[in-house]
């Protein structure tokens, strides 16, 4: 196997398209990281390939213009070994090179494009692209901006490179192109400056396309502030206004030095206009730092946990809330010390207060109430009341014992009539066994001469009239009719699960479900008995 150095080869490609326009401009590139976390190359293999667990990167950026040529016509920038896989680059060098590199662009400009190649032992581990498109130069190195970009490897996407790029006119050139030569040397300073978009601005006491000396020095109103301008031949002397000074009168006049020392206890003096303010020593405040502020006021919540602050001479006391001690109020006082439970209650700190645990028969904030129905348990249904200071348990109906604990039996006395035999069913109550001829609940009520009532009815006999007493869901003389709970709709059959009824305008009509099918009432269908739930024995 090879003994793998790993080595990354980085080529950064700043491209241009032929442009008619004469300029000079810069391109800066700055990198801020490389990440290959994997250590994977183009082909799929690792550093570890080549004998070695780590990389070792290298960068070789390459500025060219966009054509056929692969010179780097524009300088190239070799840094040696910089690190292994994952590099933070965004430090002032980056091995013996300088971050950002500059490229200072001596010809026509045209739109650029950034390629990076990225290698190891000559093998490829990922491509990187950059288009500037028509992103023109900005005027100055001053308001130039980096644009971030972070990009992904077109051949390798687990690697990524991101770093930060620009480009603006060279000093001395100007305009949206960097197509205007503005010079400005020392020696004409004093006659022009130039502007934003490179054309020469005369000083005062200048006129012409090349600045010279104007005829009337004064003529441009070169003195500001309402001051006077006195010519002196070719020329001129300005008499300012009591609040201002300098050879053009834009200056205004110092009032720190007018005044005496005006900022008091160490305060510093700030010139303004025709004014003054004062920038006050700590400890210190008013308009010439007059005042001290208490330590109260210089301290940030000196006194915590609600504490009030309270100036005292060189110094200050805390005066804390309630539950709170300490110099600063940061120590809870513990609520139990003054014993606040009652009646054996056990006492636990909750914060600057307490929480009683009661004992039982007790409760109340501080166990200071007595239940003795909570030692008490009524069984089936049985309440619990306090007599003559004896808690005992008040039974519901067919229930008694001293807990409630024995049933009654429901048939004692008697409840059925007419001879009946009482059956008792303990919490269910009693059922009467009623001899021929009687019916009812009580076996009081005589039997129908007949089965005449329909679909379940119970027959009801008063004197010689008989009338039916219908289950849910029937109507009529006889129950003979089926009652629609809507207008319209599929119900079910309360006598059958294969049969339901169809109701239209609140006429039932009643259908068959074929084969061993049931009604399902939820789903209005005919359905499978087991989805169904039918549970009708008919």
């Amino acid at each position: 196997m090879l003994q793998s150095t790993g080595r990354f080869l980085l080529c950064a490609f700043l491209a241009t398209i032929v442009s008619p326009i004469v300029a000079d401009y810069v391109i800066d590139v700055k990198f801020i990281k490389f990440e290959n976390y994997n250590r994977l190359l183009a082909n799929g293999r690792t550093c570890s390939n080549f004998g070695s667990q780590q990389c070792q990167t290298t960068l070789h950026v390459c500025a060219r213009p966009d054509d056929t040529s692969t010179l780097c016509r524009y300088g190239e920038t070799k840094t040696g070994v910089i690190g292994d896989n994952v590099i933070d680059l965004n430090k002032t060098f980056i091995g013996t090179a300088r971050n950002p590199i500059t490229y200072l662009i001596r010809q026509p400009f045209q739109k650029f494009v950034v390629s990076f190649t990225a290698k190891s032992n000559n093998e490829l581990i990922a491509e990187y692209v950059y288009q500037s498109g028509y992103y023109l130069p900005q005027r100055s190195v001053e308001e130039a901006r980096y644009k971030l970009i972070t990009t992904r490897g077109s051949q390798n996407p687990t690697t990524q490179l991101t770093y930060q790029i620009r480009s603006y006119c060279s000093h001395g050139y100007y305009g949206p192109n960097c197509i205007t030569r503005c010079d400005n040397p020392t020696s004409e300073q004093t006659r022009f400056q130039c502007d934003i978009n490179g054309q020469k601005v005369c000083k005062p006491g200048f006129t012409g396309p090349f600045c010279n000396p104007d005829a009337d020095p004064c003529r441009s109103a070169p003195c500001k502030n309402n001051a006077t301008c006195n010519r002196m031949g070719s020329t001129f002397r300005c008499s300012c206004h009591p609040l201002y000074t300098g050879q053009f009168c834009i200056e205004g006049i110092d009032d720190c030095k007018r005044a005496s020392s005006p900022c008091l206890n160490g305060g510093t003096c700030v010139d303004l206009i025709n004014s003054y303010y004062c920038k006050c020593a700590y400890g210190y405040t008013g308009s010439k730092c007059e005042n001290g502020i208490g330590e109260c006021e210089l301290t940030t919540a000196p006194c915590l946990n609600g504490g009030t602050c309270v100036e005292e001479i060189n110094g200050y006391f805390c005066r804390c809330a309630y539950g709170y001690t300490g110099p600063k109020c940061e120590t809870v006082i513990s609520a139990c010390l003054s014993a606040p439970c009652m009646n054996g209650g056990r006492c636990s700190n909750a914060g600057t207060s307490f929480e009683c645990h009661c004992l039982p028969n007790f409760y109340g904030p501080r166990c200071q109430f007595e239940d003795k129905c909570r030692s008490v348990t009524c069984l089936n249904g049985g309440t619990c009341v306090i007599t003559n200071f004896v808690a005992k348990c008040i039974c519901p109906q067919s229930w008694t014992g001293q807990r409630c604990e024995i049933p009654i039996n429901q048939c004692t006395p008697n409840p059925c009539q007419n001879n009946g035999y009482c059956h008792n069913l303990g919490l269910g109550g009693f059922v009467c066994d009623c001899v021929n001829g009687w019916s009812g609940k009580f076996c009081n009520d005589r039997n129908c001469p007949s089965r005449p009532c329909l679909n379940g009815g119970t027959c009801i006999r008063n004197a010689n009239l008989i009338r039916c007493r219908c289950p849910f869901g029937f109507k009529g003389k006889y129950c003979e009719g089926f009652k629609c709970p809507e207008p319209s709709g599929l119900f079910p059959d309360p006598q059958s699960c294969r049969h339901f009824y169809q109701c239209d305008w609140s006429i039932a009509y009643r259908k068959d479900c074929p084969g061993n099918l049931h009604f399902n009432k939820v789903l209005k269908v005919c359905d499978w008995q087991y989805r169904a739930d039918c549970n009708i024995r008919k």
